[in-house]
């Protein structure tokens, strides 16, 4: 019987491996077999190469020492030669895109998108007095306030004078059934009419103060621009 190389444990007949560390058995325990070739050593790379250990190589001061290079001048003029960029132009499909300058907004134009609201209600009679004070530092607002002040005076005169003219009154005798008749006074036609026309033009010019508002105009209405009245731009 043969012994493990391994352990010494003493091997079985016919055994090919130790059952307890698991070495192989050896040849001459098996007739005509050959041992098991050692097995091949890793291969590594070595941890240090011979080269690790030289000394380090430092530059000479003619190899560190850099090269003066020319400064940009800065303050030189643009050479005639070079294109200015024309930011007008159409761009061309493409080409580089090139950046527009955009303006500043039109101060104007933002007071008169922030108070067209206010421009309206001047001209809904006695609401005037809501962009009076609601807006006091708007110039778009304060235009369509001073109409609106011109609006609401002509219709307090047409409502004074339509009072005094409707006391002019005219008799008349009514003659009913069975020889019955009373008497009644009346406001001559012509006078309701009169001011049923008035009326109208009045309200024709409150509906063009909306419209010019809406639409971010600095109109004056027709028959009110001789009309004179303190300055209601707040300053």
């Amino acid at each position: 019987m043969a012994n493990c190389t391994g352990c010494g444990t003493e091997l079985n007949e016919g055994a090919a491996f130790c059952s307890i560390c698991g070495t192989a058995a050896p040849a001459a325990a098996f007739p005509g077999a050959e041992a098991a070739p050692p097995p091949a050593a890793p291969d590594f790379p070595p941890a240090f190469q011979a080269n690790d250990f030289a000394p380090p190589v430092f530059p000479s001061p003619e190899q560190t020492t850099p090269t003066a290079q020319p400064l940009p001048n800065y303050g030189a003029p643009v050479p005639p030669t070079a294109p200015l960029p024309n930011y007008g132009a159409q761009q061309q499909p493409g080409a580089p895109f090139a950046y527009a300058p955009q303006p500043a907004p039109d101060a104007d134009a933002q007071d008169v998108q922030q108070n067209k609201l206010m421009a309206v209600l001047a001209y809904l009679g006695p609401l005037v007095f809501i962009p009076w004070f609601a807006a006091p530092k708007s110039k778009f607002a304060r235009f369509h306030v001073t109409e609106g002040i011109k609006l609401l005076l002509a219709w307090a005169a047409y409502f004074v004078l339509r009072s005094l003219f409707y006391l002019i009154k005219f008799k008349r005798t009514i003659e009913v059934i069975w020889d019955y008749t009373y008497t009644e006074r009346y406001v001559p036609g012509f006078i309701v009419v009169l001011f049923s026309i008035i009326a109208a033009v009045i309200g024709v010019f409150a509906i063009l103060g909306i419209i010019n508002a809406l639409q971010g105009k600095k109109a004056k209405l027709p028959l009110l621009d001789k009309l004179t009245i303190p300055s209601t731009d707040g300053e």
